[in-house]
């Protein structure tokens, strides 16, 4: 069961914009369908050749690697902004 609004816009106006929904599943054709399902194959071990899991790890590494990035552009596209006349309005 959910519950939600929609919005439109002015090309496709929407008559009813709140919505309360109840979902009935066949919950036995559900389930037949469930046993017919195929194991999604592995296409990358966290596993390193110790047999230690490293996914915990990889995650943050790539997370901070991400932090760093989004700075870095940050600082260089401040800097752009102050060099270009055209642009030095948009910095404080």
């Amino acid at each position: 069961m959910f519950i939600g609004a929609d919005l439109d816009n002015f090309e496709e106006r929407i008559e009813k914009k709140i919505f309360h929904v109840e979902i009935v599943a066949d919950n036995e054709k559900l389930a037949i369908e469930t046993k017919a399902y195929q194991k999604v194959p592995q296409f990358l071990s966290f596993v390193d050749d110790e047999g230690e899991d490293r996914k915990t790890l990889e995650i943050e590494t790539n997370y901070k690697q991400i932090k760093i990035d989004i700075v870095e552009i940050m600082e260089n596209e401040l800097d752009r902004n102050k060099n270009d006349p055209d642009l030095q309005h948009l910095v404080n």
